[in-house]
């Protein structure tokens, strides 16, 4: 910041510097803030470098890390705002320094990330039913702000007078862009011929899709494409992580920036369905269609096996249907993430009893996931469901497996489940070749599938 907005003289407070330790103080206003309720409470605002404080006088009531945020909205009528956090409830303001105050929080999110913040303008003068707040939060993790209405935040600062050359203006936009920028450094991991400089923030966030244990996952814009963007977080003797070429079958990262803590990744979004919404759809799926699915996901997990990948994440939602009508896998980077740090996040109903034991595990834990999700196709749900954690870990490694009443499946389809849901991992199918040669699969034309010449009975 080329000037520090101290209304407050927070900056000569030795309580308040103890508070914010070594964060740099940007901006302190009084604020009126609108509680679940309604009503109004006399607070002062503090913005640091890394973070918002929401203070009653000079007592800290909450802390929030603004490169946590996921947008603000602002009302076009009144000097209400919100402020949306991913993993915090929301906060409603009132100040008629607003424009400011998004100002000041737009450029230390630029720092932070390296990527713009969503600002959405609505008509509305209460803003209370955009606002998430605690209930909100305990019951669901879905955001209220309003996406219809997204603006660029940049043009909207600009047009407003927040950002420009003069001295004395409150914020010098281009002076306050982020240095460390070039530490983002941009890995070409398709050997493309890129002759200009791309950075993170040459990317525009259209939307957030959904958040997970390592970030949220984003809908990104870029020279008219779009693209799902992910990071996780690394430290430096993991670079190797993401140095994998292209693999059959899995979904191909296209850019890649490094920072000195994340790994950004990003693939072409084209509408692709996922696996889960078609389970969801409750459509019954043909056991011919079934076997072509069996046969792109069971090529694909060899193909990590030959790079030496443990997925361990097979699941519906990491499973994309294409417009080809071929199946691929996504992750792969938090598979190798989690393949590292032996650490899961996949859904329990798909972790094999090995992995839930903590035991030793190998390769033939991905064709134990494979058996769960061959399970669901056939039948609609998960071969061992329970809504209590404790109890559905104990159903797995009693490996009771049972079949629905009345199933009409073949009994060559119940045999290899069999052979997939072994509790004992060494008598599992342990590679493709033995898939392939199961007699289930007997009757379909295989390599014309994995070359992908096959007519794709899920192609629209």
């Amino acid at each position: 910041m080329n000037k520090i907005h101290d209304e407050l003289k927070f900056s000569e407070n030795k309580d308040i510097l103890k508070i914010i330790t070594d964060e740099k103080l940007l901006f302190s206003s009084q604020i009126i803030k609108i509680n679940a309720k309604g009503y109004e409470q006399q607070r002062n605002l503090l913005i640091t470098s890394k973070a918002l404080y929401n203070l009653k006088k000079k007592e800290l009531k909450r802390r929030i890390d603004i490169s946590k945020l996921t947008g603000i909205t602002i009302s076009r009528k009144s000097d209400q705002f919100v402020i949306h956090g991913d993993e915090e409830y929301d906060y409603h303001y009132i100040s008629v320094k607003k424009n400011i105050i998004i100002g000041y929080i737009y450029i230390v999110y630029v720092n932070l990330n390296n990527m713009s913040l969503r600002l959405s303008i609505v008509n509305e003068e209460n803003l209370l039913k955009y606002v998430t707040n605690k209930h909100d939060k305990k019951y669901s993790n879905k955001s209220k702000m309003d996406t219809q209405n997204l603006v660029d935040i940049i043009d909207y600062l600009n047009d407003n007078g927040v950002f420009a050359d003069e001295e004395n203006n409150e914020i010098n936009y281009k002076k306050c862009l982020p240095e460390k920028e070039s530490l983002y450094k941009f890995i070409n991991l398709n050997n493309n011929n890129i002759n200009k400089k791309i950075c993170l923030s040459d990317f525009n966030v259209l939307d957030i899709i959904n958040s997970d244990f390592y970030n949220k996952t984003l809908l990104m814009e870029y020279e008219g494409k779009k693209f799902i963007m992910k990071s996780i977080k690394i430290e430096n003797d993991e670079v190797d992580l993401f140095n994998y070429g292209k693999i059959p079958f899995i979904i191909e990262i296209e850019y890649c920036f490094k920072s000195p803590e994340r790994v950004f990744f990003l693939n072409y979004y084209n509408n692709e369905k996922t696996l889960q919404e078609i389970l969801k759809s409750n459509v019954i799926i043909e056991e011919e269609k079934i076997k072509f699915f069996i046969i792109n996901i069971g090529f694909a997990l060899e193909n990590l096996h030959k790079n030496n990948i443990i997925y361990a994440t097979l699941k519906p939602e990491n499973i994309l249907l294409g417009e080809d009508g071929y199946f691929n896998i996504t992750d792969v980077l938090i598979a190798k993430y989690e393949q590292k740090k032996k650490i899961f996040i996949n859904k329990i109903e798909y972790l094999s009893p090995e992995i839930l034991e903590e035991k030793e595990y190998d390769k033939n834990s991905d064709w134990w996931s494979l058996g769960i999700i061959i399970y669901e196709l056939l039948f609609g749900i998960p071969p061992f469901f329970e809504e209590n954690k404790e109890q559905l870990i104990k159903r797995i490694k009693m490996n009771n497996l049972k079949y629905p009443k009345k199933s009409q499946i073949s009994d060559s389809a119940k045999e290899l489940l069999i052979k997939l849901l072994n509790e004992d991992k060494t008598k599992r199918i342990q590679n493709f070749e033995e898939l392939k040669n199961d007699p289930y699969l007997t009757n379909i034309d295989i390599n014309s599938i994995i070359e992908k010449k096959f007519i794709s009975p899920f192609k629209e």
